[in-house]
C-alpha cells in the first residue's frame, strides 16, 4: 500500500467513524463511538506529523501546506476534546459535531491536495516508497497503542497499572 493510499484510507475510515457517531442511538453509544474516532485520529495525527511532515520538512523546510495541516490537526483535536467533555445530550453537542465534520473535511482536503503535491515535488519515488513503508509500520504500532484495554474479567493475580496508581 502506498503512502498516499494509506492516508486516504485512514481519512475514509475517520469519515465513516464520524458518521457512526452521528447515527448512534443514544448518548452512551455516541460516547463509545466518539472515543473510537478520537483514538484513531490521535494515532493518525501523531504518526502523520512524526513521519510525513518530518520527512517533508527535511526535504523542503516546513512548507505552508504542512503548517496548515498541523493547524488542522490541532483544531480537530480541540473539537474532539470539547465533544468528549460535553454531554452528548447537550444542545450544543450537535453543532460541535458539525464543526468537527467541517474541520476534518478541510484538513483531509488540504492533505490530499496540497501536502500530497508537496511530497511529490520534494521527494524522489524511492523516498516516497520508503516513507510509505515507514508510515504503514508506525500506523500499525500507534493503532495498537491506542486500542482500548478490554476488561476480560480474568484475574491475573497482579495489580494493573491503574490499580498501582501514580509512580
Amino acid at each position: 500500500m502506498s503512502l498516499f493510499e494509506r492516508i486516504r484510507d485512514d481519512h475514509a475510515a475517520a469519515r465513516r467513524q464520524l458518521q457512526a457517531v452521528r447515527r448512534a442511538a443514544d448518548a452512551g453509544q455516541r460516547a463509545v463511538r466518539l472515543e473510537r474516532l478520537k483514538r484513531g485520529l490521535t494515532a493518525h495525527h501523531m504518526v502523520e506529523e512524526a513521519v510525513v511532515y518530518a520527512a517533508l520538512a527535511h526535504a523542503r523546510g516546513v512548507p505552508a501546506e504542512a503548517e496548515a495541516a498541523v493547524q488542522g490537526h490541532r483544531t480537530i483535536n480541540a473539537l474532539l476534546e470539547r465533544l468528549d467533555s460535553d454531554s452528548a445530550d447537550d444542545p450544543g453537542w450537535e453543532a460541535a459535531l458539525a464543526e468537527l465534520d467541517a474541520a476534518m473535511r478541510e484538513n483531509f482536503r488540504t492533505e490530499e491536495t496540497m501536502v500530497f503535491a508537496a511530497l511529490y515535488e520534494g521527494l524522489t519515488p524511492p523516498e516516497l516508497e520508503e516513507l510509505g513503508r515507514t508510515l504503514v509500520t508506525r500506523m500499525q504500532i500507534a493503532q495498537e497503542l491506542f486500542e482500548p484495554i478490554e476488561d476480560t474479567g480474568e484475574e491475573t493475580g497482579r495489580p494493573s497499572a491503574l490499580e498501582l496508581g501514580p509512580m
